[in-house]
This record gives structure tokens, C-alpha cells and sequence, in this order.
């Protein structure tokens, strides 16, 4: 139909209810009907007809392209979206558990310690009260280690980190990454668009 050229016909001087008229006589006159026209008015039925369908086409291509992203790329990638979350839970659960048992540790680390040097310089007086002193970091540290190694907790917040979006992401990010990948899926319905189409040299007619 986009062979034609019928959209590419400037019909600015035309009335566009005028148009619409002669649209519609010829979408419900039959063939022979609009072949017993005079010249002119048959000439000017047959192009609003074509420019109707022209636009007809074209709203209904972009209806089966909403569709078809619906449908076929948006749901997908969806999924595909929430498929990697759940495949990717058990190395994060994983990694969530070491980092809390860490914390656990370093959390039931007292604040302070019996100074035993101290009590030894003293330890000959009786009825003193127990010297304590500050737990150093280093100290809270190693309860940690005994818990969990420093190896595995760094590699433990790395995976967390690297499920954690950027301040400057926002909540679809992921998604539209993903969707951007599944563009192949529409590439083809695109480039076989009316828009596209229109450019390309008219094809002739099949007879």
C-alpha cells in the first residue's frame, strides 16, 4: 500500500471533511461503482481511500507494536528480571548471614576488660577493686575472626554490595537494563514499520 505514494500526494487545498468524505464513499462503494466515475472524481476516491488506509495501517501497527512490547518484551524481560534475583538469593543469603554473625560477634564484645596488668602490680592488696580497661579494636577484630575470617567477610560485603543499587539509581534500573537487552526481539517489527518504509524507494505494483 506504502508503494503507492498516495500519503506522499500534497492535498493541502482539500478540505479534510472533504477528504473524509470521499474516504468513506470509497472504503463502501464497490469496485465497479467507483469505476463508472468521471476521471477526476475516481482519481481523487481512489487517493483519500488510500490515505485512509495509510493511516489506518499505521494506527494499526503501532497497536500490534504495543502489543507486541507488552507481550513479548516487557513481560520478558520481567521475568528474565526476576529470574536473576532468585538465582542470584542463595549467594546473598549466604553473604547476609556472615556479615550479621560479624556483627553478632562484635556486638557481644564487651566494652571493656579486666586490665591484668594492672592487677598483677596490685595484686598483693587485697579488698581492691578489679582494674578494667577499654577492649582496643584490634581485640574486637579478632573476636570477629574467630567467627568469621576477614577473608570471607570482606568477600561477604563485596556480594552485598554488589546487590545494593548506586546512590543515583532509582528502583527500575535493572529493569530497563534488562529491556534494553531484549530490544533484539522488536529490532525486526521496527525496521518493517510504516515510518521506515516510507523512506525506501516505492516497490512496483504486483500485478
Amino acid at each position: 500500500m506504502w508503494a503507492f505514494g498516495a500519503g506522499a500526494v500534497d492535498a493541502g487545498g482539500v478540505a479534510p471533511v472533504k477528504l473524509a468524505e470521499l474516504a468513506a464513499y470509497g472504503m463502501h462503494a464497490k469496485a465497479p461503482k467507483i469505476e463508472r466515475l468521471k476521471g477526476t472524481r475516481r482519481v481523487a476516491t481512489l487517493l483519500a481511500t488510500m490515505r485512509h488506509l495509510e493511516g489506518v495501517s499505521v494506527d494499526d501497527a503501532l497497536l500490534l507494536f504495543d502489543l507486541l512490547m507488552a507481550t513479548k518484551l516487557l513481560a520478558r524481560a520481567g521475568r528474565d528480571e526476576e529470574k536473576a534475583k532468585l538465582k542470584s538469593l542463595p549467594r546473598l543469603r549466604k553473604a547476609a548471614l556472615q556479615a550479621e554473625s560479624a556483627l553478632r560477634a562484635a556486638l557481644d564484645t564487651p566494652m571493656t576488660q579486666p586490665d591484668r596488668s594492672a592487677q598483677a602490680q596490685d595484686g598483693s592488696q587485697s579488698g581492691v577493686e578489679p582494674v578494667v580497661r577499654v577492649t582496643t579494636a584490634p581485640e574486637v577484630i579478632a573476636r570477629i575472626a574467630q567467627v568469621v575470617p576477614i577473608e570471607q567477610l570482606e568477600a561477604a560485603l563485596a556480594v552485598i554490595k554488589e546487590f545494593l543499587p548506586a546512590e543515583q539509581d532509582d528502583a527500575d534500573l535493572e529493569w530497563r537494563a534488562e529491556l534494553t537487552n531484549r530490544f533484539a526481539s522488536v529490532r525486526g517489527f521496527v525496521n518493517c514499520s510504516p515510518t521506515r518504509s516510507r523512506g525506501a524507494a516505492p516497490r512496483p505494483a504486483r500485478r
